[in-house]
């Protein structure tokens, strides 16, 4: 009697696991900052793609777009981040990323400078899903000597239609008898009715 009920146990353990592994929150997708209203930030994006065992994350920066590669399974990954235009060389950073519950938290170690006057910087980011759909990522960095500084960033999923500057999708007009209208084509500027006499 007692195997039937420890089979049983086993089965119900798997199905809780395999629930809570495929409740994990899908980061993928092109996200739009919102900006604070009480600053005067401009929009920025990002680009992530997610796949069962990686997070990557495309930034942009002034020297152009860049990528960082995550392994969701806990392992060390290195990265290089560009410098800024015309300020500083690029750096290597090795992060290690792992879920807690349903947010992923991604630690990041920098070393700045030139040998002997070597520091790391060390950047903690916990990214999330909110209930109404918006991407969160708060972040902080500290040396080991000095403040830490935080932020919190909100993001909007960029939509297939709301965000692309075109017309709306070309409906036929429904021409009467004797004349034919001609409706806006996308990309057109031109509209307006011909009229042709029977």
């Amino acid at each position: 009697m007692k195997q039937p009920a420890l089979a049983l146990a086993i089965g119900a353990l798997g199905i809780a696991l395999s629930a809570a592994a495929q409740s994990k929150p899908n980061f993928a997708g092109i996200w739009i900052s919102v900006p604070d209203p009480a600053s005067r930030g401009s929009e920025t994006q990002l680009v992530i793609e997610q796949t069962a065992g990686e997070l990557v994350i495309e930034h942009q920066s002034q020297a152009g777009p860049y990528k960082l590669l995550y392994k969701l399974d806990g392992s060390e990954t290195t990265n290089t981040i560009p410098g800024r235009v015309g300020r500083g060389a690029a750096a290597t950073a090795t992060s290690v990323a792992a879920w807690e519950g349903n947010t992923l938290v991604i630690k990041t170690n920098i070393p700045r400078g030139t040998p002997p006057d070597v520091r790391t910087i060390r950047y903690r980011e916990v990214l999330s899903i909110e209930s109404d759909g918006r991407l969160v990522i708060e972040q902080s960095a500290s040396l080991a000597d000095g403040p830490t500084q935080t932020n919190r960033q909100v993001y909007r999923k960029k939509s297939a239609w709301a965000d692309l500057e075109i017309n709306p999708p070309y409906v036929p007009a429904r021409p009467s008898s004797n004349s034919l209208a001609v409706r806006p084509v996308i990309g057109s500027r031109r509209s307006g009715a011909i009229s042709a006499s029977g």
